[in-house]
């Protein structure tokens, strides 16, 4: 009976190390834009998209991203900067899916990304109609969100 136990023991471990909660990735914190990277089609130029970079985004108890302050968005979110993440309780269950099947939809090579992975990790918000609805989870120190055929990848300020 013991090796059973100890059997039972190896794979409840090793499977339990594969998976991730909602709690093991924490969105809390500031987020800056740092690069991005276009699709094969995209309704923004280069000097549109560099108006993105150096913008933070600050989760705690909603997410705030300054459309304000990137001129050509400034009129399209008008004075709407934030999204409604309140707690877990406003965020979907996290998604694991198929990073080619994700990708295939924007014509892009997720290489060009930074990302190596077969399966990419999603957190969805309920804020839909922003960038911030969907965030790829790249790693504990990177997101990735996409609007008008780009996507900006953001890097957590340190402390």
């Amino acid at each position: 009976m013991k090796p059973l136990t100890i059997f039972i023991f190896f794979i409840t471990t090793l499977l339990h190390g594969q998976t991730k909660s909602k709690d093991d990735f924490k969105l809390k914190g500031v987020w800056t834009v740092t690069k991005y990277t276009f699709c094969d089609i995209s309704a923004m130029d280069d000097k549109i998209a560099q108006e993105w970079i150096g913008k933070k985004a600050t989760v705690l108890k909603v997410i705030h991203f300054p459309y304000y302050n990137i001129p050509s968005y400034k009129d399209i979110f008008k004075n709407d900067c934030y999204c409604g993440y309140i707690d877990s309780r406003h965020l979907c269950p996290d998604t694991v899916i198929s990073t080619e099947k994700y990708f295939s939809s924007y014509k892009i090579n997720y290489s060009e990304l930074g990302i190596k992975g077969k399966t990419i990790r999603l957190v969805r918000m309920l804020c839909k109609e922003t960038p911030f609805g969907e965030v790829i989870v790249k790693n504990d120190n990177e997101i990735i969100i996409y609007w008008d055929g780009v996507f900006f990848t953001l890097t957590r300020d340190k402390k």
